[in-house]
């Protein structure tokens, strides 16, 4: 999977359900989930990710999300992230 299909990706599970979002993680087999009351927990090799559910908004999310694949680095892996999610959610917010 490239960095351009998976960054959309993101973009698109920040407006996602958590229920959706922690299904779609539980698929890689190097992130274990831990489902909490409003929130999940990815662990990878590398760090523990929080993943809040409602109440948090679609940047916040995409970043925490982005954490989970490419930690520190994702503004470097995934560096139009944040604009496709700002665009996606301009036109959530027109519909």
């Amino acid at each position: 999977m490239n960095n351009e299909v998976l960054e959309d990706r993101i973009a698109q599970m920040a407006f996602a359900p958590l229920a959706e979002v922690a299904e779609w993680l539980g698929r890689f087999t190097w992130v274990e989930v831990e489902r909490g009351d409003g929130y999940v927990t990815a662990r990878t090799p590398e760090m523990t990710v929080g993943i809040a559910g409602s109440g948090v908004d679609p940047v916040n999310q995409a970043v925490q999300l982005a954490f989970v694949f490419a930690g520190t680095c994702w503004p470097y892996v995934f560096p139009g992230l944040l604009r496709r999610v700002n665009r996606i959610w301009k036109e959530e917010r027109t519909k």
